[in-house]
């Protein structure tokens, strides 16, 4: 039964308080930036047709940052500050990768440090994986599980607001799982936190976008949210955490596959995501976005049935995730110019 109670009213606070300062927060960023001409130029991998600024990520990160700091201000505990450091770090390390492309092996090491720190902040006695595995092996893949998903939504972020709406909705969710199981320790403060600065941040990346908030809001997000998924998981809500980002896991690692297999470059920029073939089809990048956020309200449903049948809304979340990357390929181009543009790429 849903209850609504006074627990959930400084959710409301912190939400709003975290959307209003990440809104400020792009707006000086958007201002600055354009002193830096720090622009995301098209070519034949992207799916925008005119140069956008980006690096945005500094507008919203930092209020992801302080909000998490000031959590236990209205809990008795928050994320520990070794967990806002890795967030921090990892904002740091995408700053300068926009502004300046680092080498793989720095990316890479940087971001095992940073989701190391999340694997340290897990008690000892728990475990992430509900005990299906033997300690030092359910903290590997956890680790690496971290490592890919903070990657995976670097690369998801690919089209106007596509990101930032993922981020909103994920982390909106589990916030609102609390509406049925409002004891059940689910870090719904940081989530409305990181579900604020998303939708601030969202006012100016929405399409067309005036901002994109590049490696150092990409990186960022995507260890904020596997700090929540994880810490959801370890207290025993494993399915939620796994569903509500079940399309962007699905498309991205469906992808990376089909890349595999054909011997193709895994760390090469490309446009081969489900939603980017649909842009490329000619729909907009409103209209895919659209169309992601009623998958993710589809799952969010699915993550709201997992906790009384975790199996059943497991499989549901899958069909609802293949049936929406298998519309969105649909919408794609045609095999025949798939191939023409293979061999004669075209800006977009």
């Amino acid at each position: 039964m849903i209850e609504l109670s006074g627990y959930h009213l400084p959710l409301l606070v912190i939400l709003v308080g975290s959307l209003v300062a990440a809104t400020i927060g792009t707006g000086v960023a958007l201002t600055w930036l354009r002193s830096t001409a720090l622009f995301d130029v098209p070519n034949d991998r992207s799916s925008h047709r005119t140069p956008t600024l980006r690096g945005g990520g500094i507008g919203f990160v930092p209020v992801i940052v302080i909000g998490w700091l000031l959590v236990p201000a209205f809990a008795p505990v928050g994320p520990s500050l070794l967990v806002i450091c890795a967030v921090a770090a990892m904002a740091v390390l995408g700053f300068l990768d926009d502004r300046k492309s680092l080498k793989r092996r720095i990316r890479l090491g940087v971001q095992i440090a940073a989701t190391g720190a999340l694997i340290l902040s897990v008690p000892d006695e728990a475990f992430v994986f509900r005990g299906g595995f033997p300690f030092l092996l359910d903290r590997l893949i956890a680790w690496i599980s971290l490592v890919w998903f903070v990657n995976l939504f670097n690369f998801m972020d690919g089209i106007d607001g596509i990101a930032a709406t993922e981020a909103a909705m994920v982390s909106g969710g589990l916030a609102a799982l609390t509406l049925v199981a409002p004891h059940s320790g689910i870090p719904a403060r940081e989530a409305v936190v990181v579900a604020g600065a998303a939708l601030g941040f969202l006012v100016f990346n929405r399409p067309p976008a005036k901002l994109f908030m590049g490696d150092v809001g990409s990186l960022a997000l995507g260890l904020a949210l596997g700090y929540l998924l994880l810490t959801t998981a370890v207290i025993g809500y494993l399915a939620p955490a796994v569903i509500l980002p079940m399309y962007f896991l699905a498309d991205a690692s469906l992808t990376l596959f089909s890349r595999l297999f054909r011997r193709a470059k895994i760390g090469d920029a490309h446009r081969e995501h489900a939603y980017q073939r649909a842009v490329d089809g000619g729909t907009s990048h409103l209209s895919v976005v659209l169309q992601v956020a009623v998958g993710n309200l589809g799952l969010a449903g699915c993550a709201f049935y997992s906790l009384y049948h975790p199996w059943s809304a497991f499989v549901l979340a899958a069909a609802i995730s293949l049936g929406l990357i298998m519309l969105l390929r649909a919408q794609g181009p045609a095999k025949a110019e798939l191939e023409a543009d293979a061999k004669f790429p075209r800006e977009r």
